[in-house]
């Protein structure tokens, strides 16, 4: 009924000017989003929080006015006049976790013809040509590494929230653009534990508590990585999509000045993760990894197609000998590898990946053994060199 309405309203919202009383009144940002919640569901997470700042003239001036344009504008802050609007924001909310463009398996990254989308040149059990395990630039085992106590986070100053493990020369850097995600399991039990009563029906897996979001996943990889293996790691802690700052609107953006920035201070690194939380159904993404009920991984690698990204090949080879690894070491642990045209803020460095750890209807259990299982494979390809033959 919701669309129905609103489609009845469009033809004579068109000749409301965006600048008038009647379209302050009548469309307001509260109406409008509780129209669009209702028409389409997919979008009620991201029309929470602060409404929007208002649209200004310009879309008008780029020919594009009316109610269409005013709304569209004023909810996600993308002129329709303005195609490169689109492009700044790498599209994340056309980010579909069911898109079918899933260009390798993770055994097909195994093998093939060494083509996006036809697989890899490694099979799985082999090592890359001329590679030498012990030639790698593993730090070893973490004695004597850096300040402090290994897995120890010591704070940096700067809006980044920077947290170094293992050492001030970190060699692998994890941000959250969408740090708020969460698991459902986790968020209800937080709930009834401040309320044993509540309705934990309407709850949605995001949430700002650090200790069970996205920030204590990345946590935990980085703590496995420095006491495990002694491999100094930095994390940002800063949360990209905070409900203040326009929860995911412009979160890219906010992550790109913090990678910019881990960069800045710590040229040693030499992979940088964008960890995140994926929200397909338990059954795709969960899985038995010897014989442990833990959470899939699902590898995103942004091309050059929309946006300049000098290094998208490189990172696509790179996430092809990670996924090689995963099923090789830790067979089930890997959803394979989703191509698209964004390029979410992968072209910083080479090896600049996007791992979806997980979804919303996994525990953090499951996830906190997917990231320990990750850390192992990280661990081989450090051993390894991090540029094999």
């Amino acid at each position: 009924m919701a669309l129905i309405a609103l489609c009845c309203v469009l033809p004579a919202g068109a000749l409301i000017r965006p600048d008038g009383a009647a379209a302050r009144y009548l469309l307001s940002s509260q109406n409008c989003r509780t129209v669009l919640r209702q028409a389409i569901p997919l979008l009620g997470v991201h029309l929470e929080g602060p409404a929007p700042a208002e649209v200004t003239d310009s879309a008008e001036a780029n020919g594009v006015g009316g109610f269409v344009g005013f709304v569209f504008g004023a909810l996600t802050g993308v002129s329709l006049g303005e195609p490169a609007s689109f492009l700044t924001a790498n599209l994340p909310l056309a980010r579909s976790t069911y898109a079918g463009a899933i260009l390798a398996s993770g055994r097909e990254a195994a093998a093939g013809d060494g083509q996006p989308g036809n697989g890899g040149d490694l099979a799985p059990g082999s090592s890359w040509p001329g590679s030498d395990p012990g030639s790698g630039s593993n730090p070893g085992s973490g004695a004597g590494v850096g300040s402090g106590l290994p897995g120890d986070g010591v704070a940096e100053e700067g809006n980044a929230q920077l947290y170094l493990y293992g050492g001030r020369d970190p060699i692998i850097a994890i941000v959250h653009t969408h740090g708020s995600e969460s698991f459902l399991p986790a968020v209800e039990a937080l709930a009834r534990a401040r309320d044993p009563g509540v309705d934990v029906s309407t709850l949605e897996a995001f949430t700002d508590d650090t200790s069970t979001n996205m920030l204590r996943v990345g946590e935990e990889l980085a703590r496995y990585l420095s006491t495990t293996y002694g491999i100094p790691v930095v994390q940002s802690r800063r949360l990209h999509d905070a409900q203040a700052d326009g929860f995911r609107l412009g979160a890219y953006e906010r992550s790109l000045e913090t990678m910019t920035e881990i960069l800045r201070r710590h040229p040693t690194v030499k992979v940088m993760i964008d960890l995140h939380r994926d929200a397909p159904p338990r059954d795709k993404t969960t899985a038995i990894v010897k014989g442990v009920s833990t959470a899939t991984i699902y590898t995103i690698v942004g091309t050059d197609r929309l946006l300049d990204n000098p290094y998208w090949q490189a990172n696509y080879d790179f996430a092809r000998r990670l996924v090689a690894t995963m099923e090789q070491d830790h067979p089930g642990l890997s959803r394979g590898i989703l191509v698209r045209d964004e390029r979410y803020n992968q072209h910083v460095m080479k090896r600049t990946i996007l791992l979806e750890v997980g979804g919303q209807e996994n525990t953090l259990e499951e996830v906190f053994a997917a990231v320990r299982d990750l850390g192992d494979v990280l661990d081989q390809i450090v051993a390894e060199g991090f540029d094999p033959p």
